[in-house]
């Protein structure tokens, strides 16, 4: 499931085209639904690192806040769903996915599954 979708079911009706969100909701979902998306048990950052879901959690949930503030200057105000949505939730989730990678590049498994990025990207 592309993290865009994850985000912008749990911002529920403003998902909605021509609807909008706020930064700070925007900003507020993403620190639960990145870490929730990157940590489900079937899910890549599960699947090739030798972590629990409980370091998984902890971990992704720091790297969504490191990104989230680097990032945050570029965020409009307002957001229009579901485009800015779409756009940000990518480029905020490919800064965590990123960041967790290198973080934990030493408790990576080495497969071919673990090794393609697309498998986190969403663009498989």
């Amino acid at each position: 499931m592309a993290i865009f979708l994850l985000v912008m079911a749990l911002l529920g009706s403003p998902a909605q085209a021509g609807q909008t969100v706020t930064k700070a909701k925007f900003m507020e979902v993403m620190k639960t639904a990145l870490p929730s998306a990157f940590c489900k048990d079937k899910m890549y950052f599960r699947q090739c690192f030798k972590i629990t879901e409980d370091e998984c959690i902890q971990e992704a949930l720091r790297d969504t806040k490191i990104c989230l503030t680097s990032e945050a200057g570029k965020l409009p105000d307002i957001l229009n769903q579901p485009q800015d949505g779409q756009k940000y939730g990518r480029e905020i989730g490919s800064c965590a996915g990123a960041t967790f990678s290198t973080t934990l590049g030493g408790k990576k498994i080495d497969s071919p599954l673990c090794n393609d990025p697309k498998k986190w990207q969403g663009t498989h």
